[in-house]
């Protein structure tokens, strides 16, 4: 991993259209305060926020507000001043009706306007506290390929040695077995295997692309941390851990031995946790990460039990694991194709707008694009740049496509990046590559499970800002950079220009590109250009349709220089011959 100077840049995924909103971001975040709680319908309820910073600024509070509350207050001056690795605890809270909505605080940053919402109310309160599993058998996937486990990049996350478990999931025991002491005790070794899973919303037609297979909604779970525990009348006991693979299954086996004072026999239950250490997803309000148990097996006395599948019950909560699956998905593909790892990243959901924050390493994907591949893919490319990179610069408010209409998620001010319209550099090549990222997840989903994710994104066929104009500019347009680096590391040679009569004819290599990213760290698209072809010094030719296809203007318009090494076998070059047949051989022209 590199250490450098870091642009404080807050980065939204690109939507669907060919415009979507971003902004740079002050170096600041604003989370939850103290032990985690909720409020209570007509109950009073007060609490803290904690805003942090990386920089001096000034942060004005407006007010706390939400559909459903009455009394709101806050208890802070209008006016902060921060300095660099400073932090502020502010005071607030309010009264919730039954039907109350998400809390939310209006402040500003430096004069720019932002809004951080909190789901602190009864029905927020109710999906957070519903922390058992649904046990739904899934239909047979056997016919799923495997994708590389990376088993050693990828861990579950480690456990206390001992817990203790939510009253409201306890189980009443069958204390008859226990013998007290060790009096006939004995130690065996037993496996637990299951399966984790989400189920897709009815909307989505992933399912649909499977023309010969069962077409269902539910997908296995990629990278879940699954732990087995034993539930004791006081604190439960570890077991064993292990991560789902790619369609959701684990097993854990260990060897029970009783203590002491416990059972003669085990009582297991699983817990499924969605995280891993590379990728965690976490509650957007309290940044602790989703758990869900299952219920449990009393007095157990097999070697081998499969326990079942188990998911969220919460349809809001479905895009929790959808969201650990494919990133997740996307770290095993970085590493097949790069040998790079990268930091943990927190995934927070539902979050306040989909955005990269830098000095956090966090994620933020909203409820709307909660099964969203392409959202999730495009914004672990930036915690890519953010980890092996350089950012450069990235001025998004420049008066193109910001203020879209199309854009309902406030955050800092309303500046906007676009697929297809220019910009500048720096936007170009920051938002190009997370998009080329994304492309490629999506080709590399379709070889390693059949099918294409979710929302996918490709950029192989160029387009125009609006469709009906020239193409504009390849250095300053996202799209374009994102175009060109499928080019030059796909295999077909195809011509999927607006603007070139010749085909993408380079067939490279994924791995050249993360290599180039981090060895050269370019800061444009141009300057990625002439760092690959000077490390890899690929055939003129080949890059040269290549990077035309894609959009490069005045890659090269100088005319070649005479073949040199002209000679010919067969006659006296220069002079004429009567041979009906001559043979000439010559060296490419540079």
């Amino acid at each position: 991993m590199k250490t450098r100077n870091i642009l404080f840049v807050l980065i939204i995924a690109l939507a669907a259209s060919s415009n979507a909103i971003a902004s740079v971001s002050p170096p600041i975040k604003i989370s939850r305060e103290g032990t985690p709680t909720y409020a209570e319908a007509g109950t009073p309820y007060t609490g803290n926020f904690l805003i942090q910073t990386k920089a001096p600024l000034g942060v004005e509070l407006f007010a706390v507000a939400g559909e459903g509350w009455s009394n709101t207050f806050i208890s802070a001056p209008s006016f902060v001043s921060m300095g660099n690795d400073d932090s502020y605890e502010v005071s607030f809270g309010g009264t919730p009706s039954p039907t109350a909505g998400s809390l939310y605080l209006e402040y500003a940053i430096d004069g720019k306007s932002a809004r951080q919402v909190l789901d602190l109310g009864p029905r927020g309160s109710a999906k957070r506290r519903q922390v058992a599993a649904v046990f739904t058998p899934m239909p047979d996937r056997s016919f799923i390929k495997s994708n590389s486990d990376n088993s050693e990049h990828l861990e579950p996350i480690p456990p206390p040695k001992y817990k203790v478990r939510a009253p409201e999931l306890r189980t009443v025991f069958d204390e008859s077995d226990d013998m007290g002491g060790n009096a006939e005790k004995r130690s065996w070794t037993i496996t637990v295997t299951g399966r984790v899973h989400f189920i897709l919303p009815a909307w989505d037609d992933e399912f649909n692309d499977f023309e010969t297979q069962p077409r269902d909604p539910s997908r296995g779970a990629r990278g879940a941390t699954v732990r087995v525990w034993d539930e004791d009348t006081g604190f439960d006991e570890f077991q064993g851990a292990d991560l789902t693979d790619d369609d959701g299954n684990f097993s854990i086996t260990f060897t029970w031995d009783p203590c002491f004072a416990c059972d003669s026999t085990p009582d297991l239950y699983i817990e499924i946790e969605s995280s891993n250490n590379r990728i965690e997803v976490e509650d957007s309000v309290w940044e602790t990460n989703y758990t869900m148990e299952s219920s449990t097996r009393d007095d157990y006395t097999g070697s081998n039990l499969n326990i079942g599948d188990y998911r969220f019950a919460d349809e809001d909560l479905q895009p929790v694991l959808f969201i650990l699956t494919h990133a997740t998905r996307a770290f095993d593909m970085i590493v097949d194709e790069s040998g790079r790892t990268q930091d943990t990243v927190d995934y927070q959901f539902p979050g306040n707008g989909n955005y990269y924050l830098t000095l956090w390493e966090e994620i933020h994907i909203s409820q709307a694009r909660g099964f969203n591949s392409g959202t999730v893919v495009h914004e672990y490319g930036h915690h890519f740049i953010e980890n092996y990179g350089d950012w450069g610069s990235m001025d998004t408010c420049n008066g193109v496509c910001d203020n879209d209409p199309n854009f309902v998620e406030e955050l800092f001010g309303s500046c906007g990046h676009c697929g297809w319209c220019a910009e500048n550099s720096g936007v170009a090549w920051n938002e190009g590559f997370p998009q080329w990222l994304a492309d490629l997840y999506s080709r590399d989903h379709v070889n390693n499970q059949g099918y294409l994710p979710a929302t996918y994104r490709i950029v192989e066929t160029t387009k125009s800002c609006d469709d009906t104009s020239p193409p504009d500019s390849f250095n300053a347009t996202e799209n374009r950079v994102a175009s060109m680096l499928r080019d030059l590391e796909d295999a077909a040679a195809d011509n999927d220009s607006t603007n070139s009569p010749y085909p993408d004819a380079m067939n490279g290599s994924a791995g050249w590109i993360f290599a180039v990213a981090d060895l050269d760290e370019p800061i444009s698209g141009v300057e990625f250009f002439l760092d690959y072809r000077a490390r890899y010094n690929p055939p003129e030719p080949q890059l040269w349709e290549t990077v035309t296809n894609a959009g490069y203007p005045n890659y090269d318009n100088t005319p070649p220089s005479a073949p040199p090494n002209f000679i010919s076998q067969s006659h006296t070059v220069g002079v004429p011959t009567p041979a009906r047949r001559i043979f000439i051989n010559w060296d490419a022209a540079v």
